[in-house]
């Protein structure tokens, strides 16, 4: 006759299990992002893009993930692509200035100028160095 868990052990045991798979999902997605850097580097922006959404797969919010799709698809001059890909970074982190910055960017490509104008301001407040001086018509 087999014997039960007594439910403290059970509940410890799930409890083991569950933070070693999140353990293993965290470090799938330290791998993804490092792997997305070097393609990056090697400016292979495809496999970037392919990367991130990989990585996307695993940590639907991770704001650094749609940072660096945005970056790829702005170097494929992927202007809308980019803004969208900025557009969750900025939900997911609403402190990251450079994505703000970015999105500025891919706005301008865009001639949303009063669009990439707030989100220059966006960056600036946030503390990104340089705005005010390289985008003095926003200010």
């Amino acid at each position: 006759m087999a014997k039960k868990l007594k439910p403290p052990i059970l509940l410890l045991l799930l409890a083991f299990l569950f933070s070693c798979s999140n353990q293993n999902e965290e470090e799938k997605v330290h791998e993804l992002m490092l792997k997305a850097r070097e393609y990056n580097v090697l400016s292979n922006f495809d496999g970037v893009i392919e990367i991130t959404k990989e990585c996307l797969e695993i940590d639907p919010e991770n704001a650094e993930a749609y940072f660096m799709m945005g970056n790829a698809y702005f170097n494929k001059r992927e202007w809308k692509n980019a803004v969208v890909s900025y557009d969750n970074a900025v939900f997911y982190d609403p402190h990251y200035a450079d994505a703000f910055f970015n999105r500025g960017k891919a706005k301008e490509q865009l001639n949303n100028h009063d669009g990439a104008c707030d989100d220059y301001r966006k960056a600036h407040k946030l503390g990104k160095a340089n705005v005010r001086d390289n985008h003095k018509h926003c200010f």
